[in-house]
């Protein structure tokens, strides 16, 4: 059943709260990248969140890290209208309630634009703890990438939309959440708390005018602030089931992730995210899935080991013609590269899970020359050392690649039956290099171009992993 009053839900979840409540979601998901981000996790969560509601329960969808340099288009099956999210999770049309979490650094102008096109069906909820990422970040991002540029220092290739700044200026004590600024009434008290931000250059000081904070606490006063401890126990009172949605992907993570510069501000991995939000891995009793593409993908500056060559102009043109790859939140046009089995894997243990999700499955069948290569090793430029695992100086090793054959046409298929036995060896290699179990497959871009791997298809994916196994004990 949905909820037909929202504010009704909220005052009722602070009346019956209690601190004694200690009880967990009893059904819940959490879906992560496992590269560079732009993998297509809504088609998972929107998966997961259909198949939730064919078993007739309410959802609460949450996001806890990152804010406004995520992006997310996403296609209503039913009305066919397009969507391009930054702040809100991509499966938030399938759900009850989203929720920003307190983690999340989030622009509430540029939320109360988003919330603005959504249906009413459609509940936003902000936590308290949230941090205000304003236009002053924004410009403040800006400004050090081009300080960066000035000194000799690499500059990151950020998007540009402040998450960086603010999360330092949240290490420091100076940020604004939605808790500080609840109660506030004038903009000229607003504005002296976004001034308090040591060193600001006065030329962007002085865009944080009177006008713009009184336009900031206009979007604030339509959104709806909430202490999400009271909001999850309601929703964990009443049988409802959470489905985790991270931004970015595993390689971009803030410690983890890509040479340790070249990387966002915040986790990126399951752990982190349920930190950020204010919930433990028990609240995600049906595990994680981490998705990634058939083939890589990347924008930013840093290094990426399996980037396409200049050899493979034709393939990376076909996969542009094919599938756009632009940043949502940029526009710029993507680097491609091949499936990086070392990263995935590392991606898979730090989020603590074996279920890998592959979109573009139907791009990759279809690639010039039916010739996939996969990276199953790095080696290093002047050693020639070969490693498995995720290195720190990433720029210091080259690819060692595996070939597998593609050549098949599965656009739309939905049936697992239907795919050929090419698709299954294909498969079959990322686990095995891995130690994933592909359980979804993406076979187009709408939201039901989709398959879901069953005991058939793990039947067929076991028997290509022993001959490969067979083959590999051989070689080595």
């Amino acid at each position: 059943m949905s909820i037909t009053n929202i504010d009704k839900f909220i005052e009722e979840a602070y009346e019956n709260f209690r601190p004694y409540y200690n009880e967990h979601f009893t059904k819940g998901y959490a879906v992560a990248g496992a590269h560079f981000g732009d993998e297509g996790k809504g088609k998972i969560v929107d998966a997961l969140a259909s198949q939730l509601k064919k078993q007739k329960y309410n959802i609460i969808n949450y996001r806890g890290q990152g804010g406004g340099n995520a992006g997310h288009t996403v296609i209503d099956s039913e009305s066919g209208k397009e969507y391009h999210f930054h702040y809100l999770p991509s499966g938030g049309l399938k759900s009850d309630i989203i929720l920003l979490g307190a983690g999340m650094l989030l622009d509430p102008i540029k939320v109360a634009e988003e919330v603005k096109v959504l249906p009413d069906t459609v509940n936003i909820l902000v936590d308290e703890r949230a941090t205000l990422s304003i236009k002053m970040e924004r410009l403040l991002d800006g400004y050090y990438e081009s300080l960066r540029k000035s000194n000799g220092i690499p500059v990151i290739g950020t998007t540009g939309s402040g998450v960086g700044t603010t999360v330092a200026h949240r290490a420091l004590r100076v940020h604004v959440t939605f808790g500080d600024v609840k109660n506030i009434s004038r903009a000229e008290e607003l504005s002296k708390l976004f001034k308090q931000t040591p060193d600001l250059p006065e030329e962007i000081a002085n865009q944080i005018t009177t006008e713009y904070c009184e336009e900031v606490l206009a979007a604030i006063k339509n959104l709806r602030i909430v202490c999400s401890d009271v909001i999850f126990q309601q929703c964990i009172k009443e049988g409802w089931a959470g489905i985790l949605e991270l931004s970015q992907a595993f390689g971009l993570d803030m410690i983890h992730g890509n040479s340790g510069h070249f990387v966002t501000s915040t986790h990126t991995t399951v752990p982190g995210a349920l930190a950020d939000v204010g919930l433990s891995e028990k609240d995600i009793p049906n595990g994680s899935v981490i998705v990634a593409k058939a083939y890589a993908s990347k924008v930013g500056a840093g290094p990426f080991v399996t980037k396409f060559e200049e050899d493979d102009s034709d393939i990376a043109q076909y996969i542009y013609d094919t599938n756009g790859e632009r940043g949502v939140t940029t526009g710029r046009i993507r680097d491609l590269g091949w499936f990086d089995c070392i990263a995935v894997a590392e991606a898979l243990r730090k989020n603590g899970t074996h279920v890998l999700a592959l979109n573009c499955m139907d791009t990759i069948g279809m690639i010039p020359g039916g010739m996939a290569k996969i990276c199953i090793a790095y080696k290093h430029k002047v050693t020639g050392k070969h490693i498995a695992y995720w290195p720190y100086n990433q720029d210091e090793y080259e690819p060692v690649y595996y070939e597998v054959p593609t050549a098949w046409e599965i656009k739309h298929c939905t049936n697992e039956k239907d795919l050929p036995l090419e698709v299954w060896n294909f498969i079959a290699h990322i686990e095995y290099f891995t130690g994933g179990i592909v359980r979804y497959i993406g076979t187009g871009g709408g939201d039901k171009d989709i398959v879901k791997i069953s005991e058939y298809g793990i039947m067929q994916i076991n028997k290509q992993k022993k001959l490969i196994g067979i083959w590999f004990k051989k070689l080595v």
